[in-house]
């Protein structure tokens, strides 16, 4: 019987200031900092997805 793996993927809700902030420490983090202690692929695929978003990682609410 083949074991399942599970895999958790976490979603979360940011403004346009708070996506700002988090793209400005992402790049400083990568700029400044020894990334030994980060797995590189995951740290590469984080900073794409906040440095690189589709217009699919958007919802758009009218106030």
């Amino acid at each position: 019987m083949t074991q399942k793996t599970t895999i958790w993927t976490r979603h979360l809700e940011l403004t346009e200031p708070e996506e700002s902030v988090l793209v400005k420490m992402a790049l400083h983090y990568v700029r400044t900092t020894d990334c030994n202690d980060v797995a590189k692929n995951d740290l590469d695929s984080l900073v794409e997805k906040i440095c690189e978003p589709t217009p699919f990682d958007y919802s758009v609410e009218e106030k």
